[in-house]
């Protein structure tokens, strides 16, 4: 490391040794110059880290000297020193921006005490120095990090954007492809209602007797009206729900009653294919629930229309309800089924999202899970599930519980 440099301006050249000599042995490397002129001309020349002026020297004094060096680029730290202490030039050099005023002595106290002046005066710059240098990286720093916050905040606005177009777009086209939807299905009522009862008239009729190959054609037309009936009512509640249009007659409800009216209607279906209906309620009462009955029926039975179509041969449903943190009344449906795998489960309840099962023989749209979140939304309650793959699913809604005063 090398030496910090000491420019000791005094006309006393035995001083001017002396202090050369006890500075040099506290690691300084220190030059000399015997008047104002020539110190002036060396700190222009060379790089100080210190300067000591003497005071009263022929022909330009210390305070002469001290206003030439504040001038000059970079100015180097000034100690003034005085053979006589004289307060009025002490505050004189302090003002023009000595960093430090000393009585000259010969002694061995004043230069050690020099020496720590020097030392101090040079940590001090140095800190200055350091703080300067983190006050500009800081301020660096934040230019940066503004500009970066701009930038950010740029391309923000511009997704918000973006994602608000897409949004209106998407919007846009739902409400077109619902009042299609919607239109479609009133269009083809009207012959389906036809197909449904020719078919019924067809297969009441007394007068002629029907083969069994007739009879056979007749069930077949008579299943997949029914089918394409069930189907229209679907997209037309849905497109009900989407418009805004669902019409509600809130009821106090007993939720155990309507799970087991809901049992009832799937008894058959479930029996058909093997399945063991398991009804798990608690023991007591439990506070009633305020939804449209016909609605709140209408929910439970997509729950268990689809845990009778996806479950296995032979397997279980359980049906239960249950109170949820004293608030709401939860009505869930689980399955034996093969379950929804997890990279599926964030499109369960979209609409016409069939989830794999449009490549089986399972039949349906792909609805009723949209229907039943709409609903059960409509009337302040929430939807959701659990599954896991090769297990099974369980599906359920939550409403708001009504208290009794």
């Amino acid at each position: 490391m090398s030496q910090q440099k000491v420019l000791c301006i005094e006309d006393d050249k035995a001083l001017a040794r002396l202090v050369q000599i006890r500075l040099e042995k506290h690691g300084y490397a220190v030059d000399t110059a015997t008047n104002g002129k020539d110190g002036l001309a060396m700190v222009e020349s060379a790089a100080y880290e210190a300067v000591t002026v003497d005071y009263k020297m022929p022909g330009m004094d210390g305070l002469e000297v001290l206003r030439a060096l504040v001038k000059m680029e970079p100015t180097p730290p000034c100690i003034m020193v005085s053979g006589a202490g004289d307060l009025n030039v002490a505050l004189e050099a302090i003002h023009l921006g000595a960093a430090d005023y000393m009585i000259k002595e010969t002694g061995t106290v004043f230069f050690d005490l020099l020496a720590n002046t020097i030392e101090t005066i040079l940590e001090r710059k140095r800190l200055i120095q350091a703080k300067a240098e983190a006050e500009e990286a800081l301020q660096k720093a934040n230019d940066e990090l503004e500009i970066r916050v701009e930038e950010r905040t740029r391309e923000l606005t511009e997704e918000v954007a973006e994602r608000k177009r897409a949004e209106k777009k998407a919007e846009t086209a739902n409400r077109a492809k619902s009042a299609f939807l919607s239109s479609m299905s009133h269009e083809l009522m009207t012959p389906l209602n036809a197909i449904l009862g020719f078919g019924q008239l067809l297969e009441s009729n007394s007068k002629e007797q029907l083969s069994e190959s007739q009879v056979e054609w007749i069930d077949k037309i008579l299943n997949g009206g029914q089918e394409l009936y069930d189907l229209i009512r679907k997209i037309l509640s849905f497109s009900e729900i989407t418009d805004g249009e669902a019409d509600f007659v809130p009821r106090d409800v007993d939720a155990m009653g309507m799970v087991g009216d809901g049992l009832v209607a799937t008894r058959t279906d479930a029996d058909n294919q093997g399945i063991k209906l398991i009804l798990d309620i608690p023991d007591g009462e439990l506070p009633k629930i305020r939804i449209d009955p016909i609605r709140g029926n209408e929910i439970l039975l997509i729950f268990l229309s689809n845990a009778v179509l996806y479950n296995q041969p032979g397997g279980e449903i359980r049906v239960g309800v249950s109170l949820e943190n004293e608030d709401w009344i939860r009505i869930s449906v689980s399955d034996t089924g093969q379950g929804i795998p997890n990279e599926k489960h964030d499109k369960v309840f979209l609409p016409f999202q069939r989830l794999g099962e449009s490549n089986t023989a399972i039949s349906g749209a792909g609805i009723g899970l949209a229907i039943a979140k709409g609903l059960t939304e409509l009337m302040n309650g929430c939807v959701g599930f659990e599954s896991e793959e090769g297990k099974g699913s369980t599906f359920w809604m939550e409403f708001p519980a009504v208290h009794m005063e």
